[in-house]
């Protein structure tokens, strides 16, 4: 018996013990265990006391050429599921720090049951202008999004269950378009981004922190291009 895990079914582990016990039960009896992160790794051995191999998702996304037009607004772009754990709500409360220091529209990509929630949060903010909420995208227009956008976010956050990115491909995927990257410091995120390096990792829940860190990657075109170069040779050896 091999068993693997994603970190969702570890959270719930949290909140309900009957879980915990089928999983523990389930982890000992397996003869190896894989997952996809060290945060996933950490919380299997503080669940049953065993090692596992870490094994990260790999990316089906190819190298992608980053040059085209510069665009005349810088845009912020976040895809994904609407659910809480990804944090979009602090990102959009980051949104008039950022239009304070410099221009820029935020593009949020996907769809869930929280979109409804943040378009409203957009709406009380008088962001309507700066915030377009793409809904459901097909992988063509996920390929323009990643090619138009100046810097990808991640703000992810620890959910009222617990729960948390187990490893956050989107950042992946961006890092494979030669994209800037913020995100927050939490979950399996930190085995992507390496502060400074491949990326820039902020505190989660924190839209202040987000906003000069975004701010950051917009104003210094350098920096931001060189992050993306080295977020890519990262992502394409690693994942």
């Amino acid at each position: 018996i091999v068993s693997t895990f994603h970190g969702a079914e570890l959270a719930m582990a949290k909140q309900k013990k009957w879980v915990a016990r089928i999983l523990r039960k389930t982890l000992n009896y397996s003869e190896e265990i894989t997952c996809n992160s060290s945060h996933t790794y950490n919380q299997i051995q503080a669940l049953c006391g065993r090692k596992s191999h870490i094994i990260p998702y790999g990316s089906t996304v190819e190298a992608k050429d980053n040059s085209g037009e510069e665009n005349q607004v810088p845009i912020i772009l976040f895809t994904g599921r609407h659910i809480q754990r990804k944090g979009v709500e602090y990102l959009i409360k980051a949104m008039p720090h950022i239009l304070d220091q410099t221009p820029a529209r935020l593009v949020v990509a996907g769809d869930g049951e929280y979109r409804k929630t943040w378009e409203q949060l957009s709406k009380s903010l008088n962001l309507e202008q700066y915030v377009q909420f793409t809904g459901f995208v097909s992988n063509r227009e996920l390929e323009e999004l990643y090619r138009k956008c100046d810097a990808y976010v991640l703000p992810a956050i620890h959910d009222d269950q617990g729960d948390t990115e187990g490893l956050g491909v989107v950042l992946v995927e961006a890092l494979m378009h030669k994209k800037p990257v913020v995100a927050s410091q939490v979950g399996g995120i930190v085995d992507i981004i390496k502060h400074e390096e491949t990326g820039l990792l902020v505190q989660e829940k924190d839209e202040q922190d987000l906003a000069q860190s975004i701010v950051r990657l917009l104003n210094e075109k350098d920096f931001a291009k060189e992050l993306g170069k080295k977020g890519f040779e990262y992502a394409r050896w690693q994942f």
